[in-house]
């Protein structure tokens, strides 16, 4: 079965942190949705629910406890919202191959989103504090 992680343009900075046990788009804390005209570009800016088992030195020192990433879906050729009328939203991102395109649905409480694009990248990994964690 496909991982969504072979979908990626590179998939090399997500392993650098994660290793071989990659993380789910599962249950994400979405924090930001960008629509950018050039590309056209949609960028999630997303907490994942899995923390590495072995994270680098700067987060262990820092005690940072969740991890940040923004996926950039670029070169889209469809895109649809619905909802984001709250102020937090747990969601999961699903991803999929259709052909050239890559076919990225999420979908939370409150929150819908669903593009089709060429290509799909990890543009930033960051980690910080979450209190509420």
């Amino acid at each position: 079965m496909l991982h969504w992680t072979d979908l990626l343009t590179d998939k090399k900075k997500l392993m650098a942190i994660y290793g071989v046990n990659l993380p789910s788009l599962d249950k994400v804390n979405v924090h930001e949705v960008i629509f950018h005209r050039d590309g056209p570009t949609v960028t999630f800016r997303v907490d994942l629910l899995e923390y590495p088992s072995s994270p680098p030195k700067k987060w262990i020192e820092n005690k940072f406890n969740t991890v940040q990433i923004r996926l950039s879906c670029s070169d889209v050729k469809y895109s649809s919202l619905h909802g984001w009328n709250h102020t937090s939203f747990v969601a999961s991102i699903g991803l999929n191959r259709d052909g050239e395109l890559i076919t990225l649905a999420l979908n939370g409480d409150g929150l819908s989103v669903c593009l089709k694009s060429a290509f799909l990248d990890v543009s930033s990994i960051s980690a910080y504090i979450d209190s509420l964690h």
